[in-house]
């Protein structure tokens, strides 16, 4: 097995606090054009504009921040780390009093840098687009290779432990990579960026749901086409699996605060409370009242 430091090149981009930096090939040449990782560290308040091209790892360290695109607004904080679509500009908005960290390159480098440590049948290592709940030591695992990256002269690029935190941090996609219509493996994966630009859009309608002839559109499929695909690859229809997020979003929400039941329901945007009564009794078989007594049972 080679060293897991490696003479890959990286550039490390320090976006202080209230500054606007924009990412793109007339900065970052070497980067767009060349084999290069950019390890970017944001502060309070900055605004980082990244052009297409590059897809990215983005973990809070503080606080909250906004990454935008054309048809999602994804707010992300402690606990998760957000995957970036290469094939989309992105806006990132760090919050106020908040800190991110990102790591960023062309998906072939992805796959070529992470190849030696590729194990089994697995798909080949590649930044898929969504949004994860990261468990401690993946996080712990990405700020070590960013602090590696960012204080060696040059870089240090502890490739073995980047392919370790990304391949735990997106293990549950590749069953659903497979899943996908295609003949190969890349069409497949092709299928399933679409198909997740689709989710983030669900994902971060927390109060009004999306018509899912906008989530076709998002997802460039016609509307029987996304519709067949997209239960052939999460195993239900968009309005049944946009149902179960919202009744997973309303049990969290029943557990972890003393709201009246109403008040979950306007929380996630439903205003009747008859409309919210049905939702939590179709997806858990009782009331918001036992859901909550249950949930919160030791």
């Amino acid at each position: 097995m080679e060293s897991p430091y490696t003479s890959i090149a990286a550039e490390v981009l320090r976006a202080g606090a209230n500054a606007n930096v924009v990412v793109d090939e007339a900065h970052h040449p070497d980067v767009f054009q060349k084999d290069a990782f950019l390890v970017v560290i944001g502060q309070a308040n900055a605004r980082i504009a990244v052009q297409n091209g590059l897809a990215g790892l983005w973990i809070p360290v503080s606080g909250r921040s906004a990454l935008c695109t054309m048809s999602t607004r994804v707010v992300t904080g402690k606990g998760t780390v957000y995957a970036s679509d290469s094939q989309r500009r992105l806006t990132v908005e760090v919050g106020r009093k908040a800190g991110c960290v990102a790591i960023m390159a062309r998906q072939n480098l992805w796959s070529a840098a992470l190849a030696p440590w590729q194990s089994g049948p697995a798909l080949p290592y590649t930044v898929l687009p969504g949004l994860h709940r990261a468990r401690g030591g993946v996080r712990r695992g990405l700020f070590r290779f960013v602090r590696e990256a960012a204080h060696g002269d040059p870089p240090r690029m502890n490739l073995s432990l980047l392919a370790a935190s990304l391949g735990e941090l997106q293990v549950e996609f590749e069953a659903l990579v497979h899943r996908c219509p295609g003949t190969s493996v890349l069409a497949k994966r092709s299928n399933f960026f679409r198909l997740q630009r689709s989710i983030n859009q669900i994902f971060f309608c927390e109060k009004e749901q999306p018509r899912v002839t906008e989530l076709a559109a998002i997802s460039n499929y016609s509307l029987h086409q996304f519709i067949r695909v997209f239960s052939q690859v999460y195993g239900c229809t968009p309005r049944t699996y946009m149902s179960r997020l919202r009744a997973a979003r309303a049990q969290e929400i029943l557990a972890g605060s003393e709201l009246a039941v109403r008040d979950v329901a306007a929380a996630l945007g439903i205003e009747s409370r008859a409309t919210f009564a049905r939702l939590v009794k179709k997806n858990f078989g009782q009331p918001a009242t036992l859901v909550r007594r249950v949930v919160r049972t030791p």
